[in-house]
């Protein structure tokens, strides 16, 4: 019974819950290997469901939002395959949300995109988008010196 990641995942969360209860029950038989792969998959689900609900605040603009909810997803998930692109997407999220900051809020949040991108920096220094992320680290240092004169 459980649905298209697209739809609520009530009904997954609780298959897994009850798959990791037979699990725990009957540790020895030979359905717990099959147990353990429907629980990896309905975990991929709920993964991707939350990555989609960080990459649709992205898209449709609210930064802010974007940010938690890729954060979120980094903490259910940190072995996802979407790792570094979901950081990035921080980073990027934090760059645009502080540029479009009103002016008493501006540093901080520039600061915060500084953060964001030595976190980038330090878990994926050969990253694609690591051209991308320096542009970003340049333009908010300039942003930071323009707001300090």
């Amino acid at each position: 019974m459980s649905p298209n990641f697209k739809l609520d995942q009530s009904y997954t969360e609780k298959a897994i819950t009850g798959f990791e209860q037979f699990i725990n029950l009957y540790p020895g038989t030979e359905r717990a290997e099959e147990a353990n792969k429907l629980i990896d998959q309905m975990r991929k689900k709920l993964e991707q469901k939350s990555y989609e609900q960080g990459h649709l605040y992205y898209k449709i603009g609210q930064y802010q939002a974007a940010m938690v909810a890729f954060q979120s997803t980094l903490k259910d998930f940190p072995e996802s395959k979407k790792v570094e692109e979901i950081r990035f997407l921080i980073l990027e999220s934090s760059f645009i949300l502080a540029t479009n900051s009103i002016f008493e809020k501006k540093e901080e949040r520039y600061n915060e995109t500084l953060e964001h991108y030595n976190t980038f920096l330090k878990k994926h220094p050969a990253s694609k988008k690591l051209k991308e992320a320096q542009q970003i680290e340049k333009e908010t240092l300039d942003e930071l010196k323009k707001l300090k004169i």
